[in-house]
C-alpha cells in the first residue's frame, strides 16, 4: 500500500505584471514552490502528519513581490494501517459510549507481526488537549496492555498512537473516539 497521500490542488493564478512563483503552505508550514505556469504543485503528506484538518494556501508573487493568496480547508483522514503489521484494539471500541466507571484502568491491543514495531507512543486528545499517555517498547509480544488515568469528564475523546518501525519509518495510526456520558 501507498505510505503517504499525494493532494493536487488546481490553481489559478494571474497577475497585471504576471506571476513569478506560487508557494504553497499547510497550516503555515512551506510545503513547496512551482515556478511554471499553469503553477501546479503535487505535495506528499508525510505518514507522521495527523489526520486532521489542514488550511492549504498558496501565496502567487510578481517579479517584484506583490503578493495575492488563497486558501482552502482539507481534511485529511488517511488509515495508515502497514503491510508489515496489524493493530487492533481488544477491549474499547471506536465511537464507543462509556460511563466514566465502565472504561478499562488499561487498553489492550493485538499485534500482528510485531516483530516489525519497535514502540508505540499513546495520546488522548480532548478539544485541543493533547495529552501523552505513555510508550511501549514492543519486541515480539502479540498483545499490549497500556494503563492510562482514565478519562472522568463526559466529553468526547481521541485516543491515537504514533507506531515507530523497527526500519524507523514512523506512522501515525488512525485515532479512535470515545464518548465518556455521566452515570445513568
Amino acid at each position: 500500500g501507498s505510505r503517504h497521500q499525494r493532494h493536487v490542488r488546481p490553481v489559478d493564478a494571474q497577475a497585471r505584471r504576471g506571476v513569478w512563483r506560487v508557494d504553497y503552505f499547510l497550516d503555515n508550514v512551506k510545503v513547496g514552490t512551482s515556478a511554471e505556469a499553469p503553477f501546479n504543485y503535487t505535495f506528499t503528506v508525510s505518514p507522521a502528519t495527523p489526520n486532521g484538518s489542514y488550511d492549504l494556501r498558496a501565496v502567487a508573487i510578481d517579479d517584484i513581490g506583490n503578493e495575492a493568496s488563497a486558501s482552502v480547508n482539507i481534511s485529511l483522514q488517511v488509515g495508515r494501517a502497514s503491510d508489515e503489521w496489524q493493530l487492533s484494539w481488544t477491549n474499547i471500541t471506536n465511537n464507543g459510549v462509556y460511563t466514566a466507571d465502565e472504561l478499562p484502568d488499561a487498553f489492550n491491543l493485538s499485534i500482528t507481526n510485531p516483530e516489525n514495531i519497535s514502540k508505540i507512543d499513546f495520546y488522548l486528545t480532548q478539544g485541543s488537549n493533547r495529552n501523552f499517555i505513555g510508550t511501549q517498547s514492543i519486541s515480539n509480544e502479540v498483545t499490549v496492555s497500556q494503563s492510562w488515568q482514565r478519562p472522568e469528564e463526559p466529553g468526547t475523546y481521541y485516543l491515537s498512537m504514533i507506531i515507530t518501525e523497527v526500519s524507523g519509518r514512523v506512522i501515525s495510526y488512525p485515532q479512535i473516539t470515545i464518548t465518556i456520558i455521566d452515570r445513568v
